[in-house]
């Protein structure tokens, strides 16, 4: 997201690629990440990823086994 930003790209808040459609066609080579509007899609693909991993029970509960 740095480099996007860099590039004079802004994230946006509307609703990103599914993250698992996203990696297809970036494997497939169908999104190429040479452009800075590729990476900050790419970017928000992983950190609505993370926000939704965050939001999980599982994470809860890591939280509270490591917290002791």
């Amino acid at each position: 997201m740095i480099l996007a930003c860099a590039s004079g790209e802004h994230p946006r808040a509307e609703v990103s690629d599914d993250f698992d459609t996203f990696h297809r066609q970036l494997m497939a080579g169908e999104i190429s990440l040479a452009g800075s509007e590729a990476q900050m899609r790419y970017a928000k693909v992983h950190l609505d990823r993370a926000l939704e991993n965050g939001r999980t029970t599982r994470f809860d509960e890591s939280l509270a086994l490591v917290s002791g």
